[in-house]
């Protein structure tokens, strides 16, 4: 067995269980692209219960990856959740690891939605834009993600498309 490989089989069995959860990858997800947000938003916009969000937020409180702040707006209670940096930290190590375990097969004609048959112009104009390819191929990417240290930098991406 390569080493390679055997050090990809580590990342995913390092996976996190605390983020990996769907509903916690949920609100992990929201809480890094928001910054912080009240419980009652964090509801409607990850459609989870409140029973259900109350657990999950239990538990990445507990894991240190969340704080929760209680207060008080007029008469009525008010928490809002934000993202530590132990957690921002641990969703990256997360992305990296789910990264690792993406099938080879996983080709650039797919990670773009072009499907095997059509065939891009010959013309300067095949290239996809940047922003363009980014939105389409690189949404699970934490927003705090160093282009710098991506591979391959996405011009390359273009080039081979």
């Amino acid at each position: 067995m390569s080493q390679m490989l055997h050090n990809q089989l580590m990342n995913i069995a390092a996976l996190d269980i605390a983020i990996h959860n769907p509903a916690r990858l949920m609100i992990v997800k929201a809480l890094n692209d928001l910054d912080r947000i009240d419980c009652v938003q964090l509801s409607e916009l990850t459609e989870l219960s409140w029973g259900n969000l109350s657990s999950h937020l239990g538990k990445l409180e507990q894991s240190g990856y969340i704080r929760l702040t209680k207060s008080w707006i007029g008469k009525k209670p008010n928490t809002t959740v934000e993202l530590t940096d132990e957690g921002r930290q641990a969703y990256l190590a997360w992305g990296k690891a789910v990264l690792s375990a993406l099938p080879s097969q996983i080709n650039l004609r797919m990670l773009f939605g072009i499907s095997e048959d059509e065939h891009p112009k010959e013309s300067s104009q095949s290239k996809l834009p940047a922003e363009q390819s980014a939105a389409r191929v690189l949404w699970f990417l934490p927003t705090n993600h160093r282009w710098d240290i991506t591979i391959p930098p996405i011009d390359i991406l273009n080039q081979q498309v």
